[in-house]
């Protein structure tokens, strides 16, 4: 790999590249000797050809582009293999990417400060971008392109205006935030950099029982301070830049090595994170993302918590009541069963509690039927979005080869082809990533699709007949193994 990744003399390594003077082309780079081990440093790897494969794409290609596209397609295949969540609405900047490129992914002297929170590698560049603030960027991009040489101060200022991104205000925002960070800096520096890692136990430790039963109480102020904490310890770990000599016959180099699991105890138990470089800025207002005005934020009022047994998300959905008709022409509402037949009992008795739990009345209603192909389509989600099971995931192929109808419901197929995983095989980070990611299409689909014949649901009153959100609900949605 050394040869085919990093062609190199003794004092220094190129980018392969060719000459081209489009736009959309990243300046060229030269990595010194110095670079090189300062990359091997924070990879915690001791020899050239053990640097992350991203590298390969990196030094072949000159187009952000290309290298945003290499980026998220690393980041794919890293989440299936890590079990972790994965934004897919995420741009890069250039400004990010030649950051990384050229050694450099930290703003400045690498102190943390809030001007430069959001430039270079940063935890606030894994926020999701809609597509118009992506058409934004693009536009301020191409704009510092065309007037790079004559640009006045001012305008360069108003440039740097437009850095500034938002932080996650909310759990689910921050959990999925912090687990595409950990997937970003695992792609760029390897699975055994330091920091990467501890990023990773802060993803797992958010996903404790513990902690997802307190999600109401994960605040806007202690998903800013996670997230101050996490960008303040980047900036310390990649500040520690090892030198070749480190490297030399007979030496053990000491790689960098991150604080970042001393806030494991604060997260866990949703604690505030003290840190006297937190920004004023985080305190009172909020930054819309790509954008260069604040609005302030009404005082925060704590109302007092409820109290007895507090819910847990793995609470059933609830089924709507059926309607039928009466004499004189009046309706009256009866409530759908909530009792499963043992026959069907038996027939998901393999399923994980959270999500026999979880889609109990979708079971009830559809005898055990997943439709995971229409339920995916109104959710407007997509396959590649599933999470997976690491044991059924052809990683050289990058086939996921599980069975999501027999981890949802009931596999019909006789001579199914896929792998049916075992109950004890489904982590609660599984569970909880699949049910969020289908829950809008359960929904639509327990208030509009019709029963399944035969059950005691449809013997009820049950809908007959709905329109989804793309057509009529008897329309056939291809694309997916349960058309069948």
């Amino acid at each position: 790999m050394a040869q085919a990744v990093l062609k190199m003399s003794e004092k220094q390594i190129k980018l392969t590249e060719q000459p081209d003077a489009r736009a959309d082309k990243a300046d060229k780079k030269v990595f010194t000797t110095y670079s090189l081990h300062a990359l091997m440093g924070w990879s915690g790897v001791t020899q050239e050809n053990m640097i992350a494969p991203l590298w390969a794409k990196f030094l072949t290609t000159k187009s952000y582009d290309d290298h945003r596209l290499n980026i998220h397609r690393a980041m794919k295949v890293m989440a299936r293999q890590k079990e972790m969540e994965y934004e897919h609405n995420i741009y890069f900047t250039d400004k990010m990417i030649k950051a990384i490129i050229s050694m450099a992914p930290n703003a400045g002297d690498g102190i943390a400060t809030f001007e430069s929170a959001a430039k270079a590698l940063s935890i606030l560049q894994c926020r999701p971008n809609s597509a118009n603030e992506v058409e934004e960027i693009k536009r301020r991009e191409k704009a510092e392109k065309e007037t790079r040489t004559g640009r006045s101060y001012t305008e360069a200022m108003q440039l740097e205006e437009g850095d500034m991104r938002a932080p996650a205000v909310t759990y689910r925002e921050l959990r999925v935030c912090v687990s595409s960070f950990g997937l970003l800096c695992y792609v760029i520096y390897g699975v055994d950099c330091d920091f990467a890692i501890k990023v990773h136990e802060i993803y797992k430790t958010l996903l404790l029982p513990k902690v997802l039963n307190q999600e109401r109480h994960f605040t806007p102020e202690l998903c800013k301070q996670i997230t101050w904490a996490i960008h303040e310890e980047k900036c310390e770990f990649f500040s520690t830049r090892l030198h070749p000599d480190d490297f030399g016959p007979g030496k053990t180099p000491q790689f960098p090595v991150s604080d970042l699991d001393e806030i494991l105890y604060h997260v866990k138990h949703l604690s505030p994170i003290l840190r006297k470089s937190f920004p004023d800025a985080w305190k009172d207002t909020v930054y819309a993302q790509a954008g260069t005005m604040a609005a302030t934020l009404p005082p925060v009022t704590f109302q007092p918590q409820p109290t007895g047994p507090q819910p847990t998300f793995y609470q059933p959905l609830t089924l709507p009541t059926s309607t039928t008709a009466s004499g004189g022409g009046s309706t009256s509402h009866q409530q759908a069963p909530n009792t499963m037949s043992n026959a069907l009992k038996k027939k998901l008795a393999h399923l994980h509690s959270g999500i026999a739990t979880f889609l109990r009345p979708f079971h009830i209603k559809f005898n055990g039927r997943v439709m995971l192909t229409k339920v995916l389509r109104i959710a407007k989600s997509e396959w590649s979005q599933l999470p997976t099971i690491k044991k059924y995931l052809d990683v050289t192929n990058n086939v996921n080869n599980l069975c999501y109808n027999h981890v949802l419901g009931h596999c019909p197929g006789k001579r199914c082809n896929r792998s049916h995983a075992t109950k004890d095989e489904v982590t609660e980070s599984f569970v909880l990533q699949i049910c969020q990611l289908i829950q809008p299409g359960v929904e639509w689909m327990l208030q509009n699709e019709p029963a399944a014949p035969g059950t005691d649901y449809f013997q009820t009153g049950g809908k007959r007949s709905g329109t989804g959100p793309d057509g009529p609900a008897q329309k056939q949605f291809k694309g997916g193994p349960d058309n069948a």
